[in-house]
């Protein structure tokens, strides 16, 4: 007894657009189940008689906007996918259509025709996708909002303004690569799924690789391998670049990916083909890659670690992600945001940051960045016992020196904890924020109130004095 699969169904709430009724009948003849209205109440009506598969509404319509319209779409079926053409009053960038839950945008079926075959595609993939992982795509996009990312500070908002500048303006088809650089700890996966999940692929699959393994483990991840090709390869084995086709993958430290997979890499993101390990024949691959590096990628490229050709693939959108100790204000807020996060997951109330651990989470260095603040205020809420985090909080935890000094109060505040702290890391770390602040060596000196010849040699004498630091002096203060 042969089975019969059910067709894809498509509602076309299409308006006065005929260029979409075209193309609908084209994907009828796919083998698709295409009904055709002309407003947004038939469309609700055909809608809630019978749930299609995907909706695509063509704007403007003429009874009601699209904002009424994905709403009332919405609560006959929270789980309905919806790909809008066009614009109105409501709709008038992918960001907007995003926000009202689309799936897909598209803002000319005539010049974006294939764009909009493709989104088609796409979500259909979506609707008859597993049950499950729609649901770990749905929560993990909820913690990738721009909104979730604190960016307060000059340099992340900048970054943070050029990437959404990207994804609204992209389509499935378009996206282009991004670096992402920085040093460890700054949020980088964080930002890559932002990325992926307010882009035009927010519906497929992300998956994250680590570069900084052996070769031949990266070789058959990203690959894969045919039978026999290895000694253990009893089976063929896809790689992620051909099972996440269509989607993104992240690739963690790109700058540790060994020389001899740079080719490979390379005829990925240019071709957009790949061979298995052991394979003769090209299998073609469309995934947007984001990659990650704390590398000085350009200087690998000197030195030959780096095909100068992937370096420019890769090196399409760049923002860097400045480091904790330079985001001012923002550490508290992210401190604040990681509480929330950790105190829920505990099952207990977020404790408040007293006005002193505040002075000392922005005036600690914090090398290892986001994920070091994490770690310590993780351990904070598991073991502390106190219902205020404090400057003492932190040592008790770690032992580490936390210095904390409040130069805003009439009488100077210092709080100073830990089993050791060395003076002279204390002075280097307060003129190195001093100069931050003031931006050049006259105004720092006034603000620590030294001379500025003294200023110059404690400067030289910690090193912010060499032709590797530019910001900090000016060459003739030398």
């Amino acid at each position: 007894m042969t089975g019969s699969r059910t067709p894809i169904s498509v509602l076309a709430i299409l308006g006065d657009a005929p260029q979409l009724a075209v193309i609908m009948e084209w994907i009828r003849r796919r083998g698709l189940v295409v009904n055709i209205v002309s407003t947004a109440a038939e469309g609700l009506r055909a809608h809630g008689e019978t749930s299609a598969d995907l909706v695509l509404i063509g704007l403007p319509l003429p009874d009601a906007r699209s904002a009424e319209l994905i709403a009332g779409l919405r609560r006959q079926d929270p789980r309905a996918i919806i790909v809008v053409v066009g614009t109105d009053a409501d709709i008038r960038s992918q960001l907007q259509a995003l926000e009202l839950g689309a799936h897909e945008y598209i803002l000319d079926p005539i010049d974006g025709r294939k764009d909009l075959l493709f989104a088609l595609g796409i979500s259909l993939g979506v609707r008859k996708g597993d049950t499950q992982l729609r649901v770990l795509r749905t929560a993990e996009a909820a913690t990738a909002e721009w909104k979730a990312i604190v960016a307060g500070c000059h340099d992340m908002k900048l970054a943070m303004g050029k990437l959404r500048q990207i994804c609204e303006r992209t389509t499935a088809r378009s996206v282009p690569t991004v670096l992402l650089t920085g040093e460890i700890g700054t949020g980088k996966r964080l930002v890559a799924r932002a990325i992926h999940y307010n882009g035009g692929r927010r519906n497929r699959a992300f998956v994250e690789v680590t570069c900084a393994v052996p070769s031949q483990v990266l070789h058959s991840q990203l690959f894969g391998h045919e039978r026999d090709a290895l000694p253990d390869a009893r089976a063929t084995r896809q790689g992620l670049l051909e099972l996440v086709n269509g989607g993104t993958i992240f690739l963690d430290e790109v700058g540790a990916i060994p020389i001899e997979l740079q080719a490979d890499l390379l005829s990925a993101i240019e071709d957009k083909q790949i061979r298995r390990f052991g394979g003769t024949q090209p299998i073609h691959v469309d995934v947007q890659i984001i990659a990650s590096t704390r590398r000085d990628l350009a200087t690998m490229v000197k030195r030959g670690e780096l095909r100068a050709d992937l370096y420019h693939r890769l090196n399409v959108v760049t923002a860097e992600l400045p480091p904790l100790r330079e985001r001012g204000d923002d550490i508290i807020a992210i401190a604040e945001a990681l509480i929330t996060g950790l105190a829920a997951e505990c099952g207990i109330a977020p404790p408040p940051l007293s006005e002193d651990a505040r002075v000392a989470l922005k005036t600690f260095r914090w090398p290892g960045n986001i994920r070091e603040l994490r770690n310590e205020l993780e351990r904070i809420v598991l073991f502390g016992s106190d219902d205020v985090i404090t400057a003492e909080s932190f040592r008790r935890t770690t032992g580490n020196a936390v210095v904390a000094v409040d130069a805003s109060r009439p009488s100077l505040a210092v709080a100073v904890t830990g089993e050791r702290c060395p003076l002279e890391e204390i002075e280097r770390e307060l003129i190195r924020q001093a100069l931050v602040r003031c931006g050049n060596v006259s105004k720092t000196a006034r603000y620590l109130d030294l001379t500025r010849q003294t200023l110059l040699y404690r400067m030289k004498k910690y090193g912010f004095v060499s032709p590797s630091n530019p910001g900090f002096f000016d060459e003739k203060d030398v």
